[in-house]
């Protein structure tokens, strides 16, 4: 299992000068969400230049943690810090990694949340954090499609509110 304050580096190799990004991994909170959000603006761009394996770790460490801070949060918090932070999300979820396997700790992961889902089906957040890490199909094929229907309603509730 991943340590929670971990600094690591990753080095990006780019046209013009080698540049390194570093990536601080500290359990995200309000005062340090917009660091965290800028660091993944930087990350998918270099990924978008051109692939990476080190910028594809970054962008999964990313989505974990993420995912971590999403399924702490009680379910009445969960909404309005959705709400807050759904510009990352959607970064996340645009960057399109859940079409990359899965590692073996991300599946042990992955399966604890289809349990959650399972057992509290009306809770969006299980739904929301496995999309980041599967692609609609492949959920929809795990969940029952009035679950897939009301989290694709809360998502565009979130988005008419931003």
């Amino acid at each position: 299992r991943i340590g929670l304050n971990m600094k690591w580096e990753i080095s990006i190799p780019d046209l013009n000068k080698p540049r390194n990004v570093v990536f601080q991994r500290t359990e995200l909170n309000n005062d340090n969400f917009e660091k965290f959000t800028g660091q993944i603006k930087e990350c998918i761009i270099k990924y978008k230049e051109s692939f990476n394996v080190n910028i594809l770790n970054c962008l999964k460490q990313s989505r974990y943690q993420l995912a971590e801070y999403y399924l702490k949060m009680e379910s009445e918090v969960f909404q309005k810090e959705f709400e807050s932070t759904s510009e990352v999300y959607f970064l996340l979820l645009n960057s399109k990694i859940q079409y990359y396997s899965l590692s073996s700790n991300e599946k042990n992961f992955i399966t604890n949340v289809f349990k959650q889902q399972l057992e509290n089906p009306k809770n969006p957040k299980y739904s929301l954090v496995l999309m980041l890490y599967y692609s609609p199909n492949q959920i929809l094929s795990q969940c029952s499609e009035d679950v897939f229907i009301e989290v694709f309603n809360y998502i565009q509730t979130s988005l008419l509110k931003n």
